[in-house]
């Protein structure tokens, strides 16, 4: 009997179908673009970009798919860079004076 060594192999990465990839990346639009996050900070731009990032590495994409992620990686950089300006209202804005009333 004869005893044949197999080489170990490493398993193929995960991927992404590309259906699956289609949701993630319309959910991810919606979320990049809606005006509630730009406001709330729910998640931090760091977050969203590596969303995008596992996607674009790990996923099976098409062409159209691929320049989708693209385009939301310009655009989450855009917020983030409008989100890291301070406001026009918070320049302007002077601290309120409190003064007691004696009861």
């Amino acid at each position: 009997m004869t005893h044949t060594r197999r080489t170990h192999e490493t398993a193929p990465a995960f991927r992404f179908t590309t259906h699956f990839a289609d949701n993630e990346i319309a959910h991810l639009e919606r979320m990049i673009r809606s005006p509630h996050w730009h406001y709330t900070h729910a998640w931090p731009a760091s977050y969203w970009r590596e969303r995008v990032e596992v996607l674009q590495r790990d996923a099976v994409l098409l062409p159209q798919q691929r320049a989708r992620l693209d385009a939301l990686l310009v655009e989450l950089e855009n917020v983030a860079a409008a989100l890291a300006k301070p406001s026009p209202a918070a320049r302007t804005s002077r601290p309120v004076e409190r003064t007691t009333v004696p009861i």
